[in-house]
């Protein structure tokens, strides 16, 4: 695992905080592209600029989902949870099926944000 940092007043393993900053980083690619449409766009840019974004987001997110379970605060960080959270808005409804019982859980443990949960 090497080196590691501290934040809060809390050790953080390297590769949660890479985690950390490659889940806000993806979010901020995913919020760049919706932003870069022009004003009345059409169904092509949609799909040149922002689905290779979200398909790219969305496998990197079943990756982490696979590997930690749903990535809450713990694991990554309470902004980097809710970067997790727009990512998984964002991918298609079998994977958000598949994500609502992590969170769920996430969220009883007090591992992810109340106002993230579906109401």
């Amino acid at each position: 695992m090497g080196g590691l940092f501290s934040a809060s007043a809390r050790i953080v393993p390297r590769c949660a905080m890479d985690r950390h900053k490659e889940l806000l980083e993806r979010a901020g690619r995913d919020q760049a592209a919706r932003q870069s449409l022009p004003p009345g766009h059409d169904v092509e840019q949609w799909r040149k600029i922002v689905e290779p974004v979200d398909r790219a987001n969305t496998a990197r997110l079943k990756e982490i989902v696979a590997e930690h379970g749903w990535p809450g605060h713990r694991l990554v960080g309470e902004a980097a949870a809710h970067a997790a959270w727009l990512l998984a808005q964002h991918a298609p409804a079998d994977f958000q099926e598949q994500c609502l019982p992590l969170l769920e859980d996430a969220v009883g443990r007090a591992d992810a944000s109340r106002r993230t949960w579906p109401t």
